[in-house]
């Protein structure tokens, strides 16, 4: 399944082989016909052996009723067999047997993530993941696991285990479905993640490559938002700070830093600001620990109160877009533009320090129309989320029918 595949683990596939072979072995009461099935499969077989006449299986491999790559599967498990039972007599004389799989077996309720298990274990990922090949994500799957350790670890992980504070949890795992003009960076944005923890989850190792209907793991630690309160946050773009916060379920006072957490990111999840956060807990800088404890709302409860009217910077970071950024701190990409004089299209590099909240508050800009040259890697919906507008907008001001666009190609587009 999504989370497991026993394919994987040694052990379970050779329990398995062995159980089919024995089935195959039933039904055909002919080892080297069951090892032809094992490799072609039990259908093929049977009908061979009806077309030739006989069940012999060197007669169907002296004609043409399996593939060659089964007549000769057979002979291969044979010779194996064979140097197996008497290595030296066929000149393997130096080999070196692995040692055998020693193990103690702890059970995990729920998602708890690699990390988590092997601090828990006092051991390193790597030692987890050679024991567990068949997990094929970050973390257990939802419904709890039997997770193999190292022996002689037993004892103390199941004590650790037991005290790893729910923040650290995985206490929800959903789905999402990429939608046109969507980056990872928006997407984790959305749901209060880091574009480091959906990479992990997803074992992505380009962050830029994602695409249309592509289906993500969405890891939420903790408290996760509820349903209703995500979708307010993504219909609601422009809603003030404020306003979300108090839509919000309540939130605990303090954060236990966890691999792949950032500043920008935890202030995102608890409704707050970098600036908050760095008061809050003496900070200087944006360094931060695993395991380092984060206050994240305020004693006095006044934080929240009002709308900045005073200019917040944020210094970009690899993988976000303006989109990205306007989305994350409630303006218009527009509104981004114009703040920091960015031409249209919409171009920001990496350690950029861009001015997040205009000195006015409302925008009071007349709808303006402009062009736009199309450059290779645009879609339409890029280019609609880039300028606040829709798929169709598009498609209305240009005159397309369909989606297809050319690199050169100009288009009409209207501010929002």
């Amino acid at each position: 399944d999504y989370w497991v595949d026993e394919r994987r683990d040694p052990e379970e596939a050779l329990d398995a082989a062995a159980t089919f072979l024995s089935e195959l072995h039933t039904m055909f009461g002919d080892w080297r016909l069951a090892w032809a099935s094992y490799n072609g499969g039990p259908g093929r077989v049977r009908r061979a052996t009806e077309k030739a006449g006989s069940k012999d299986f060197w007669t169907l491999a002296d004609g043409t009723y399996l593939h060659p790559e089964t007549d000769n599967y057979v002979p291969k498990i044979m010779a194996a067999a064979i140097i197996g039972h008497h290595p030296e007599r066929y000149g393997f004389t130096d080999i070196e047997f692995q040692d055998e799989l020693v193990y103690e077996t702890a059970h995990v309720d729920g998602s708890l993530g690699f990390e988590t298990l092997a601090r828990c274990a006092g051991v390193t990922v790597e030692d987890l993941k050679e024991l567990n090949p068949a997990l094929r994500r970050y973390a257990t799957p939802p419904e709890g696991y039997d997770l193999r350790l190292p022996v002689g670890t037993k004892d103390k992980f199941v004590v650790a285990l037991a005290s790893v504070p729910k923040e650290q949890r995985v206490a929800a795992v959903s789905r999402h479905t990429v939608r046109r003009g969507e980056t990872l960076s928006t997407i984790a944005s959305k749901y209060h993640t880091t574009v480091s923890a959906l990479s992990r989850a997803n074992n992505l190792k380009n962050v830029n490559r994602i695409y249309v209907g592509m289906n993500l793991v969405i890891p939420r630690n903790g408290e996760a938002p509820s349903a209703s309160a995500s979708r307010t946050a993504s219909s609601s773009s422009t809603s003030s700070s404020s306003s979300r916060t108090s839509s919000a379920p309540s939130k605990p006072s303090v954060h236990t830093v966890a691999r792949g957490d950032t500043l920008s990111g935890i202030a995102t999840r608890y409704g707050v600001t970098v600036s908050q956060l760095r008061s809050w807990n003496s900070l200087s800088g944006s360094t931060i620990m695993v395991g380092q404890k984060l206050k994240v709302s305020s004693s006095g409860g006044s934080s929240s109160g009002s709308s900045s009217s005073t200019a917040r910077t944020h210094t970009v970071r690899s993988g976000e877009t303006l989109s990205s950024i306007a989305s994350r701190y409630g303006v218009r990409t527009s509104d981004l533009q114009r703040w920091n004089n960015i031409g249209n299209a919409g171009h920001i590099e990496v350690g950029q320090r861009l001015n997040v909240s205009g000195s006015g508050g409302s925008s009071s800009s007349s709808s303006s129309w402009t062009t736009y040259t199309v450059r290779s890697g645009d879609s339409l919906g890029a280019i609609a989320t880039r300028y606040g507008c829709t798929v169709s907008q598009l498609k209305s001001w240009n005159g397309l029918s369909g989606s297809v666009i050319q690199p050169g190609q100009k288009l009409k587009v209207r501010r929002a």
